[in-house]
């Protein structure tokens, strides 16, 4: 940037997308070298553009995330992590769900021995004094008679020797320390490189080596990761996560410490899934108060600022908000395009490059007796503004008549359809038990067309400002659902949330068509699952009344996991390794859980609602028979758990008829305020429906099926229960078990 003006440095030759960018340099120094990966191959580039680096990965996968420190080179696939050391292939991991994001801690960074021993003095209750020497003896158990270096630990002037670990668990507090085989002394290992994973399966796996030393649990599945402050903080140890809902969090992580309890929250804010995921975070003083702001950009197209106004113990305080039309692939603060003001810079979806500026916008306006006067620097911004709008009218004016003339030339030839990326996800949302389809193309979108064939429900969405039309479909053709939204001019992102049935699966089909000439669409499919509304969670609940169904069969951990692919969302296409595997989920619409364990030829599901066991029985025992596979079913059912779903299912259908009577009453009660001029002598509960009228019909028409579903519920509950007059249900079979 010159005199306000963006001035071009250096441009690279036309390749393979890039899908990551970052900064790099010597530890300690300034990071002045530019590291950009596309397909497998990473390049360096200097700051004036020169080229030293070109290194082919040699992955099978496009490179996904990548981080760079000193000389060491983390890279991800989507299931792959790789560790390179001066272009040297060092380390190597197979993760069991699909890397967000990979980082590292600060490799110059580290607490020493002294504020080590100092920690836990005065962290342990009751007080221990733990003393750490260098220590060399050989062991009775080396065969080959060499020296075990390593270090001594004295806790209460008693010994432990190298070769024991120590656990010392006060409170939430734990501590691992483990000797070092190999030679390398304590300190080294704790300043070699501990990168963290970002894993879809709602974990930050903490890597040593090729191992993994611990994992962090999280609530959510996270998507970006960025040091606490840009550096870690004081020892170098915290992190920052942004997940898939919307939340940020904080956690102290150990460079030895084999325990993930040492993993603590630290704070936790934002927004939820109404902003969209954490795209990218950073760390820049905006405020000019000394401490360094959070910025966060989300997917939904804001931008926050957030302040540490009471230390980085607290939550922190939204001070600042911007938002645009489009997703924020990136965020960045610093000092560009005026000096002496700071400023945010920002990238979208569509390739837009835009700053915020801290500079007060009437700095060089003036008003004088009704006259506002600008300044000399302020006329030729605007002019160059200006200038730049003229310009990119003529380019596209340009490129219109070239494509009207390539179109109608007399000579034969082919239209060719234009290619268009379409960004879509679709995510569930646990506050509300649906799902939010999000479409975003890079150029305009004329029009969506939703088809499905299984009953879904599409619930408002505030930020949608599209037209949405129905037509009528016929269920007996497999059709349920056939609605067109019509966007407005220059709209390039679409979300449309939807509440799907459990126990009716299929597929949701968006047909996706832009403002482009010659007319044409993109498809994009969406199954929809039979446990669709489920969630994973950590922890399960082995003190409610539950119901057990058991398979039985000469299946494989591949087909039965196939098949748990297919009933659950969350769950990985990838077999995960071992001999065994355990799941757990939650009903978001109705808190129930369910536990899945299995392995070859055995496979048994724990939940405290019947449906879900139901439901997981014919789906299985479907896929099984298309597979002639023969499955030997028992199944348990608990009397305690219908009337435990039930207690569960009764304050929302508590909510929702009430809801329901509020709306009904507020057309009269309007009807009676209008012929009435003073309506104060309505009661209490009337007059709060009056106040509250809008909200009320809001929240309405957002769920407007909902309280037929719970009515549902609450009937399948008892007839499913039925199915098992005996509570106890033993066949075998490849076949389903006659209703």
């Amino acid at each position: 940037m010159k005199k306000g003006e963006v001035q071009l440095g250096f441009r690279t030759l036309p390749g393979k997308s890039i899908t990551r960018i970052e900064l790099g340099g010597a530890l300690g120094t300034v990071k002045d070298k530019i590291f950009v990966s596309s397909g497998n191959e990473v390049r360096g580039f200097t700051k004036k553009g020169k080229q030293f680096l070109g290194f082919d990965t040699n992955l099978t996968d496009d490179i996904k995330s990548m981080f760079i420190s000193g000389s060491d080179l983390l890279v991800c696939g989507d299931y792959v992590y790789n560790h390179y050391c001066d272009c040297q292939d060092t380390n190597y991991y197979l993760a069991a769900d699909k890397i967000n994001d990979v980082i590292a801690l600060p490799a110059e960074k580290v607490r020493t021995m002294g504020q080590f021993t100092k920690m836990i003095d005065q962290s342990a209750r009751p007080p221990i004094f733990i003393k750490i020497i260098r220590h060399h003896r050989a062991r009775e158990s080396d065969r080959n008679g060499c020296g075990s270096k390593g270090l001594l630990i004295l806790i209460n002037s008693e010994t432990v020797g190298p070769t024991t670990n120590i656990y010392k668990n006060r409170s939430t507090l734990s501590y691992y320390l483990p000797t070092n085989r190999t030679g390398p002394d304590m300190v080294q290992r704790m300043k070699s490189l501990v990168p963290i994973l970002a894993c879809e399966d709602r974990l930050l796996r903490v890597m040593r080596d090729s191992d993994i030393l611990y994992s962090v649990e999280l609530p959510a599945p996270p998507t970006t990761l960025q040091l606490f402050y840009n550096d870690g903080g004081e020892y170098g140890d915290q992190l920052l996560y942004g997940t898939s809902d919307g939340k940020i969090g904080l956690v102290q992580l150990s460079r030895w410490v084999c325990e993930p309890t040492e993993g603590n929250s630290r704070a936790n804010v934002g927004m939820g899934s109404q902003n969209g995921a954490v795209t990218s975070m950073d760390h820049h003083d905006m405020t000019g108060d000394g401490i360094k702001d959070l910025i966060i950009g989300r997917e939904g197209g804001s931008i926050q600022i957030y302040a540490y106004e009471d230390g980085d113990e607290a939550e922190p305080t939204l001070r600042f908000t911007q938002a645009i039309s489009e997703t924020v692939t990136a965020v960045q603060g610093g000092v560009v395009g005026n000096s002496g003001y700071d400023e945010v810079l920002a990238s979208s979806y569509t390739g837009w490059v835009f700053g915020l500026t801290s500079e007060p916008m009437d700095r060089n306006v003036s008003s004088e007796s009704g006259v506002v006067s600008i300044s000399q620097e302020s006329r030729e911004k605007i002019q160059r503004l200006r200038q730049e709008i003229d310009e990119l009218q003529d380019r596209v004016l340009v490129e219109r008549e070239r494509y009207q003339s390539a179109t109608q030339s007399a000579f034969p030839g082919i239209s060719a359809v234009p290619f268009f990326s379409v960004h879509d996800k679709m995510t569930l949302s646990r506050s509300d038990a649906s799902y939010l389809l999000t479409l975003e193309v890079q150029t305009a979108i004329d029009n969506v067309l939703l088809q499905s064939d299984v009953p879904v429900d599409l619930l408002d969405v505030e930020r949608n400002s599209a037209v949405v039309s129905y037509s009528t479909c016929d269920p007996e053709s497999g059709n349920y659902l056939l609605a067109t939204y019509r966007c407005q001019a220059n709209t390039t992102r679409l979300e449309v949330r939807i509440r799907t049935i459990e126990g009716q699966y299929g597929m949701l089909q968006a047909y996706i068509t832009p403002r482009l000439q010659p007319k044409c669409c993109q498809v994009r499919q969406y199954r929809i699952k039979p446990l669709s509304l489920h969630s994973r969670i950590h922890n399960f609940d082995s003190n409610r009344p539950y119901n057990v169904l058991t398979l039985k069969g000469q299946f494989s951990l591949p087909e039965m996991h196939s098949w748990i692919v297919f009933c659950l969302p969350e769950v990985p296409e990838r077999t995960p390794a071992g001999d065994s595997v355990e799941l757990s989920f939650i009903s978001t619409f109705l808190d129930t859980q369910l536990q899945c364990c299995y392995e070859a030829s055995e496979a048994v599901f724990k939940s405290d609602n019947i449906s879900t066991i139901s439901i997981l029985k014919d789906v299985i025992t479907k896929e099984a028979t298309k597979k002639k596979a023969k499955l030997e079913i028992s199944c348990e059912v608990s009397e305690e758990s219908i009337d435990h779903a039930l207690y569960l299912l009764h304050p929302r259908l508590e909510a929702q008829l009430l809801l329901a009577k509020q709306v009904s009453l507020i057309e009269p009660l309007r009807e009676l305020s209008s012929q009435e001029s003073d309506s104060s002598f309505l009661s209490p509960e009337y007059q709060f429906i009056l106040d509250h009228a809008d909200d009320l019909q809001l929240q309405y028409r957002k769920q407007p099926c909902h309280l037929e579903r719970l009515y549902d519920i609450c009937i399948q509950e008892r007839s499913r229960a039925n199915q098992y007059p005996n509570n106890e249900d033993k066949f075998p079979t490849n076949e389903r078990k006659p209703e």
